[in-house]
């Protein structure tokens, strides 16, 4: 399991340091959340056909402690770093500002 997850990473990693679209912030984070999304559906795929991850209860353990959470920490990390660029390039300063205020807050 540990071999096919690192293996998942390696190919997320090189896939969004290949989305070289500098003229477009927004389209590079758009495609790196769906680069991301789709290793979640790939990472799923995997460990729901795989029979060992229902009977196995270290494999449950590491797939929702280690595993899963790595994946979701990028996707939210890309989906706040796209609210935050869409918002200082699309909004005023003043409600730029009040957008950081409150995601600082949080």
């Amino acid at each position: 399991m540990k071999e096919q997850f690192e293996a998942l990473l390696e190919r997320l990693e090189s896939a969004i340091s290949a989305n070289d679209s500098k003229e477009n912030i927004l389209k590079k984070i758009s495609k790196n959340i769906l680069l991301i999304e789709e290793a979640i559906d790939e990472f799923d795929f995997f460990i729901f056909g795989d029979y060992d991850f229902h009977t196995d209860k270290a494999t449950q353990i590491n797939c929702n402690k280690v595993y899963i959470p790595q994946l979701y920490a990028k996707l939210l990390f890309q989906k706040k770093l796209y609210k935050f660029e869409n918002h200082k390039l699309h909004a005023t300063s003043q409600k730029f500002k009040d957008f950081c205020d409150r995601s600082w807050r949080r």
